[in-house]
């Protein structure tokens, strides 16, 4: 129908320019009316002029109509400068189209907005960026993990992780992959999952990054709790008769070893008799050593539950302090304490935790055998991520990295007298807490036992 009445008015207005030549020409060559003839002529040249208008405005309408769309710039606004009906009909369906667009486009950015806020208060962290690493989106989760400013390309995470970032440019969509990281002085196993999507013709990769490590402790506690309880309860049963039963033969035996007395018992000699003696005390003795042994183990399956309450670090740190002061100078160590901000908290059961730091800093003191440079700081601070951590700091000999991945492992200790007990305990009261315990030990400058609330 606008095309139809478009058409009709051309046709209209070509007929009228055709008959005003026609008039023209006639006056020309019939008549001497110069005057009506220039006047003639300048309708006719207005008619051309104005045809020409008519047919060329819809066509420079619906060019800036597309370069409104082509830019996304729907402000744009549309007249038909009294140009007709079919103009008026044009002019209508363009702006409606444009309003259109425009509330498709606040659809859109109202969308967007949503998913932003959404990508940005995930707990998850999640960071998005093209193929040649540049990032375009890194959300709060991620701001936090990895406590660094602004990112605008991988490379800015390279003193963070070389590791990291090698990950990030080899990973691929669907892909899982596994890496750890030590931020600060925290050692942190990430679980990497990466999509790949399109925008705008460019493909950037969006990878979320979850820190796994609590749940790992959390199974490989659950399985050491499993494997003590039935060793224990094994070695307790089969034990406990042997202790029992040489407790009895040692009562059974005289007391001495008279003449009389052995020729009594049947004794072949003297000298027998005191091997059998010595035997079974040896025998009894060791099964209880055994027993006392594996009754440590149980208490690993039984610590206590916490009752939390609200600790001034600084306090929790003074009453340690007071506990060893004594040791710590007759040892000559130099021992510091230093909790920033002074004020600084933890939810937790002061007890247990102070049973923590005092296992630390002894081995700590136990470490400096035959050195003569002894320090020892306790530290209390904010992480990067907003947690608390209590430090425990000293300049020993160290660890060596294969031996800090099994030094929470129960049964494992690298002391000739040691148990194995006191770290992992340490371990279970941290994941009774909902935290952890983590080393950070450079060999022969500093070792870091950081505990996380």
């Amino acid at each position: 129908m606008l095309y139809k009445r478009f058409f009709v008015n051309c046709i209209l207005r070509v007929i009228g320019i055709a008959a005003s030549v026609t008039l023209l020409v006639f006056i020309l060559l019939e008549t001497a009316l110069m005057i009506t003839a220039v006047i003639l002529f300048a309708v006719i040249v207005y008619q051309v002029w104005e045809l020409i208008q008519y047919v060329t405005k819809s066509s420079r309408d619906l060019a800036r109509f597309f370069e409104s769309i082509r830019h996304a710039d729907f402000s744009q606004t549309f007249r038909s400068g009294g140009r007709g009906r079919a103009f008026n009909e044009l002019t209508e369906q363009l702006n409606e189209v444009m309003k259109a667009f425009h509330r498709e486009r606040a659809v859109k950015e109202e969308h967007f907005h949503y998913l932003s806020l959404v990508f940005h208060h995930v707990g998850i962290a999640m960071l998005s960026f093209n193929r040649e690493g540049r990032i375009d989106m890194v959300n709060n989760a991620a701001a936090r993990l990895f406590g660094l400013g602004q990112l605008t390309t991988l490379d800015d995470l390279e003193p963070l992780s070389p590791e990291l970032v090698r990950v990030l440019r080899e990973i691929k969509s669907g892909q899982k992959r596994l890496v750890k990281v030590e931020i600060g002085r925290a050692p942190l196993r990430l679980a990497l999952f990466a999509s790949e999507i399109k925008l705008r013709d460019k493909a950037v990769t969006l990878v979320s990054l979850q820190d796994i490590r609590p749940e790992l402790d959390e199974q490989e506690l659950e399985s050491w709790h499993k494997l003590v309880g039935v060793l224990t309860h094994e070695i307790m049963n089969s034990v406990t008769p042997i202790s029992s039963l040489a407790s009895t033969l040692s009562e059974l035996l005289p007391s001495s070893d008279t003449g009389e007395q052995i020729a009594a018992t049947g004794a072949g000699s003297e000298d027998v008799l005191l091997d059998v003696r010595r035997g079974i005390q040896t025998i009894e003795q060791r099964s209880r050593g055994l027993l006392d042994f594996v009754q440590s183990y149980r208490n690993l399956t039984k610590v206590p539950q916490p009752t939390f309450r609200r600790v001034q670090v600084a306090e929790l740190f003074a009453g340690v302090q007071q506990l060893l002061a004594g040791q710590m100078k007759e040892q000559g160590i130099q021992f510091q304490v230093d909790v920033k901000p002074s004020s600084l908290e933890i939810t937790a059961d002061s007890s247990l935790v102070e049973q923590v730091l005092i296992n630390l800093l002894r081995n700590a003191i136990e470490a400096f055998a035959g050195q003569k440079k002894r320090r020892i700081t306790l530290q209390g601070q904010l992480a990067p991520r907003g947690r608390v951590e209590l430090v425990v700091l000293d300049n020993g000999p160290g660890i060596l990295d294969e031996v800090k991945e099994k030094i929470f492992v129960p049964f494992f200790t690298t002391k000739q007298s040691g148990s194995g007990i006191g770290l992992s305990l340490c371990r279970e009261i941290m994941r009774r807490h909902g935290g952890n315990i983590s080393v950070s030990s450079q060999p022969e400058e500093e070792t870091a036992f950081i505990l996380t609330f």
